[in-house]
């Protein structure tokens, strides 16, 4: 990770976000949910057509908010959060003048909403309309309908499903074995990251140097031989949702000498993350595979196992074509280093050619990109990561530590965060788990905990603990 990787030396609360009920134009006029598999009839009516409709069309529903967007998100009917809150609300962008509908909502809990509602002009809204889930950790199938009761503009019924996942802060660690992810989701950890590809293969060696090409630096570098998505796929796949215990699954990339096309090096690095996915979901056939909330890309601060090329000749500022370069933007000024400089631009080819590798498989289960980056990274203007993070629609996830610091970075596109113990006079041992737990829910999103600790004199990360504060 940028601030500490495992072993190597999803989404929501805040201000509402509504999902909208859509009036069919013309003749034929009735409800659907955004995003959602909608009842018969919707295919048929003239002119039809599911909009996403963004937050800002809302009163009160910002779509900069300073917290992680609370389910549902318009995009995405299905999410899981540490915020047990959630709004649902409905939205008509056609006529429904002189119709009247109930909407009913099943919030899966065994606790249901109804509404009277009139139609009106394009652009009304209803509701939102609030639940808080007390029942405890899990998912919970969501379903509403809208039933017409007085029909006055040929008005129709329609419905469709939900699924929503509360989750508690989860642990992020490098996980050794099936039987590790097997224990944490044991333990009780309703979140797991994973490590799941790490770029630190020798291709090929001369004279003690690496020896890589693009894009297959990009393609064939990643390996992290103690914990992979593979592992955590089985285990997920065996519980009873899809979307419980969620996932994050952790890659970082090597970074390609000077002059690759960085936008086809970060294709080749999704395409491969993707791969890894879609194989390890098709493998738990005939169960339900499991679904990652993010596959996370971190750029790692310059350490050069993970930097593809030729050594910086000392004293050289030319970027010659071939040599090193690293993602390293920020913090290091005055520091000797072997490779060169990465900037902005370069590094947002590589994220965008990233989310479209991830988005070009044809995996089992939808594959989500986010980036991790560092509080100086999301605050740097130069960077501008809540610009990447909405114009090219890659949330982020912002690394912090210590686990209980003050100061903690919000803004638009961060989905979530992840805590750690950076070092030995700022460590995160088990004793502390509850407390970290409350603080991350208090953040909201898709957060993790990563765990460490001073063992037998020596400072050692991503060790196992469970959520009461005892050693896993």
């Amino acid at each position: 990770m940028a601030g500490a990787r495992a072993q190597v030396s999803c989404r929501r609360t805040g201000v509402a976000r509504w999902i909208g009920v859509l009036a069919a134009a013309l003749a034929l006029v009735g409800f659907s949910m955004l995003g959602v598999a909608h009842a018969s009839g919707a295919a048929h009516r003239p002119g039809a057509a599911i909009s996403v409709v963004s937050g800002d069309h809302f009163a009160g529903a910002a779509a900069g908010s300073d917290k992680p967007p609370q389910c549902f998100d318009l995009t995405s009917p299905d999410c899981a959060s540490s915020d047990p809150h959630v709004e649902l609300g409905f939205y008509s962008p056609g006529d429904t003048t002189g119709c009247t509908f109930e909407i009913d909502i099943d919030w899966g809990d065994g606790m249901s909403t109804s509404a009277m509602v009139s139609g009106g002009s394009a652009g009304t809204t209803y509701g939102p309309y609030p639940h808080d889930y007390t029942g405890g950790l899990g998912s919970y199938q969501v379903s509403w309908t809208t039933t017409v009761i007085t029909n006055s503009g040929n008005c129709t019924n329609d419905s469709g499903t939900l699924e929503f996942t509360l989750i508690t802060a989860g642990i992020y660690r490098d996980f050794n074995h099936t039987d590790d992810v097997r224990t944490a989701v044991k333990d009780g950890w309703s979140l797991i990251a994973n490590v799941a590809g790490l770029a630190c293969v020798m291709h090929a060696r001369k004279k003690g140097q690496r020896i890589c090409t693009v894009p297959a630096c990009a393609e064939q570098s990643y390996d992290h031989p103690t914990g992979s998505d593979a592992g955590v796929e089985q285990v997920l796949s065996e519980q009873a949702s899809p979307f419980y215990p969620a996932w994050i699954s952790y890659w970082t990339p090597a970074v390609p000498p000077v002059g690759a096309n960085l936008y086809d090096a970060g294709y080749a690095a999704g395409q491969k993350a993707a791969a890894d996915i879609e194989a390890a979901a098709t493998s738990v056939a005939p169960l339900t595979p499991a679904a990652p909330e993010y596959v996370g890309l971190d750029f790692e601060q310059s350490p050069m196992e993970v930097s593809c090329g030729k050594p910086v000749v000392p004293g050289k500022t030319a970027h010659d074509a071939g040599y090193k370069q690293c993602w390293d933007w920020a913090g290091h000024k005055g520091q000797v280093r072997n490779c060169f400089t990465l900037g902005y631009a370069g590094w947002k080819e590589f994220a965008t050619g990233w989310a479209a590798g991830l988005a070009s498989a044809a995996s089992p289960v939808a594959l989500t990109p986010a980036i991790y980056v560092t509080p100086g990274e999301y605050a740097d203007k130069k960077l501008n990561i809540p610009l990447l993070a909405t114009k090219y629609d890659l949330p982020v996830i912002v690394a912090i530590s210590p686990v209980l610091r003050k100061k903690v970075p919000t803004g638009p596109g961060i989905a979530g965060y992840a805590a750690y113990g950076s070092d030995a006079d700022h460590p995160a041992p088990c004793d502390d788990a509850p407390a970290y737990i409350k603080r991350m829910e208090q953040l909201g999103g898709i957060s993790t905990i990563q765990f460490s600790d001073v063992i037998d004199g020596t400072f050692t990360q991503s060790i196992a603990c469970k959520p009461d504060g005892q050693p896993g």
